[in-house]
């Protein structure tokens, strides 16, 4: 572990010890991460977020005393959220708090590699400040429009896509339009061109809020209405048919089930 002030400042929380040793152990093997606590008290933890510049929280949902959703709400400004369990089912819950991962016990080091970067991605300079804080509580990510930035809450996000050497993110517009003759309602949406790259702009976001079912697709988790003989269709985008390829269609049956 590198001991800078560069160094990627962890924390890492579960009531089993041998869950903590192992994602200690793989902390070990990254030279760019530093472990400021590991331990199986919560409050312990929680106590020493508050008091410390933290980057990340390697999070246990299922706790005796207090569970990881528990333990979020206790912070103020909590750091990135990296959740570890054994339970598939919490994933759909884990992604309503902005998450930046979610990995399932036991932990590997490709798993706790790809968190790590995804927390790197979101402190670099010049990256997108996905979960930025608006301070009315809603997380909002910078996205790089002609020569501006502009902030979208993440919550307005349906769909992002590539096309070509182009980024298209489609987020909701603040009207409603009755659709078709059953008069649903459903929000205006508007379509944005993002000079940021489509993998890149996926990596900001976070997991699993934000599921790729594509190479070219990536869509909000809460925005998917149906999925049906491999195509999506979402929320306020009643004509659209999303494709789902064979690649990405375990994962996201997944998170649906």
């Amino acid at each position: 572990m590198r001991e800078d002030d560069q160094a990627l400042k962890i924390v890492i929380v579960d009531d089993q010890q041998a869950a903590v040793d192992v994602i200690a152990a793989q902390a070990e093997k990254c030279e760019q991460v530093t472990v400021e606590l590991a331990t199986t008290d919560a409050f312990e933890a929680v106590r020493f977020c508050r008091k410390n510049p933290i980057d990340a929280v390697f999070l246990d949902i299922r706790m005796d005393v207090m569970n990881g959703f528990e333990f979020i709400e206790q912070l103020k400004n909590p750091p990135a959220i990296i959740l570890t369990t054994a339970f598939k089912e919490f994933a759909l819950e884990g992604h309503e708090v902005g998450v930046v991962d979610y990995l399932v016990k036991p932990v590997d080091f490709g798993q706790f590699a790809r968190a790590v970067q995804r927390v790197e991605d979101r402190r670099g300079a010049g990256e997108p400040a996905a979960n930025s804080n608006s301070g009315d509580g809603n997380p909002r990510i910078a996205l790089k429009i002609e020569h501006k930035e502009v902030l979208v809450d993440l919550k307005h996000i349906i769909w992002l896509h590539a096309d070509k050497n182009e980024t298209w993110v489609h987020v909701l517009g603040r009207d409603y339009k009755i659709h078709d003759v059953g008069k649903v309602l459903n929000r205006v949406t508007e379509v944005l061109s993002v000079n940021i790259p489509f993998g890149k702009l996926y990596d900001s976001l976070p997991h699993p809020q934000f599921v790729q079912v594509h190479r070219s697709h990536v869509v909000a988790l809460k925005m998917i209405h149906e999925f049906h003989g491999g195509y999506l269709k979402l929320h306020h985008l009643p004509d659209k048919h999303i494709p789902v390829s064979d690649t990405y269609r375990p994962r996201l049956e997944q998170l649906l089930a």
